[in-house]
């Protein structure tokens, strides 16, 4: 018997997508002789995950990004016209994406239209949080599943009891991201920092909602103590230059290490002694689990969602009383030190594919 298909709506398959990581994690563990992804996406240009995806036997497909006028809705169309009979279940990423892709998908076939909250909030744009939040009150229950990664998350379809919306928690692999003295001792003598000196990291792209600017202006502070201390970053994005500007400015130097986007980012953990999170709002936090269960201390913002804390290591501060606080917290982590506590079994991807996998085979 085939693989049932599922077709996950996202905004872009790129490799600094968080939603795309998650995905991918799933994809890669997911039992693929009953399951198989397939994804429709807004066009892509580099640094995508859709060579890996065709390799694990998905399809990949590609649409107009929504614009006015009738030539994205025309083809819209045309795709679910062209794939009729293949799909019952439709899994929408983008938080609007059920809203405009449901009519077609249901017209021919798709009996199964999941809606996924990945955040807490509609928008960091407040016109565009208004946009959201009125497109999904009047046509929000187009979709007829619901899918969180939060609790917090949950909220977002407000029109709905917590126990209606699936929880799909944005699982890792434990085995992967445990701590490797090999990789702590190798990353180190790659960026000439001795073993003695406590690095300070944070793992995701360069955007306003990361907040690095913020992290930069506390480092700053924290080198006030620990003027041996590096900070280590690893993504990149659209304000990569005027955060390396930044560090200039504030006379950060070659204390700031800009490591750039990399596909073996469980080494990099290995070679921080804290984890640091200000985020101006996130879904979930996955780098948050992955340091996590990598052993280390985080510090996060309290925009990010107590769900987050899967090892009970964990600091939340907030963002908006200024650097002092997180100075302190940053210390008192480094002071505090790494732990081999076991993270929750239940955050292991090996556990939560299960639950995937008959939330999808479900009748």
């Amino acid at each position: 018997m085939a693989a049932k298909r599922i077709l996950h709506v996202v905004s872009s398959l790129g490799t600094g997508s968080g939603v795309m990581a998650m995905l991918m994690n799933y994809h890669r563990h997911i039992c693929r002789e009953r399951l198989q992804f397939d994804y429709l996406s807004f066009r892509d240009t580099t640094g995508t995950y859709e060579e890996e995806i065709k390799a694990l036997g998905g399809r990949v497909y590609h649409i107009s990004r929504p614009s006015p006028g009738g030539s994205f809705r025309r083809q819209m169309d045309a795709f679910f016209r062209e794939h009729q009979g293949e799909y019952d279940t439709m899994h929408c990423h983008p938080l609007y994406a059920a809203v405009i892709f449901a009519p077609a998908a249901k017209r021919y076939g798709i009996r199964r239209v999941i809606q996924h909250s990945h955040t807490t909030r509609y928008s960091d744009k407040p016109l565009s949080a208004t946009r959201n939040r009125l497109m999904l009150a009047l046509f929000g229950r187009r979709a007829t599943d619901f899918a969180a990664c939060s609790r917090e998350a949950k909220r977002i379809f407000f029109w709905k009891k917590p126990e209606e919306v699936f929880w799909l928690p944005n699982a890792i692999d434990l085995q992967r991201f445990a701590f490797s003295p090999e990789a702590r001792r190798e990353l180190r003598q790659r960026y000439q920092i001795p073993q003695e000196t406590t690095v300070i990291g944070h793992v995701g792209r360069f955007s306003p909602e990361k907040n690095h600017l913020f992290l930069l202006e506390v480092f700053a502070g924290y080198l006030r103590s620990d003027p041996a201390a590096r900070l280590l970053l690893v993504g990149d994005g659209a304000m990569q230059e005027q955060i390396r500007r930044r560090a200039e400015a504030l006379g950060l130097g070659e204390k700031v290490i800009f490591a750039g986007r990399t596909d073996r980012v469980e080494r990099y953990y290995a070679a921080m002694d804290v984890f640091a999170m200000p985020s101006v709002f996130e879904g979930f936090g996955l780098a948050a689990a992955e340091a996590q269960a990598n052993g280390l201390p985080c510090v996060l913002s309290d925009r990010v969602p107590e769900l987050a804390d899967i090892g009970g290591h964990v600091r939340f501060l907030p963002i908006g009383q200024g650097t002092e606080p997180w100075i302190l917290g940053l210390r008192q982590a480094a002071a505090a030190g790494g732990t081999e506590t076991p993270v929750d079994p239940e955050w292991d991807i090996r556990r939560a594919v299960k639950r995937l996998e008959c939330y999808y085979l479900e009748e």
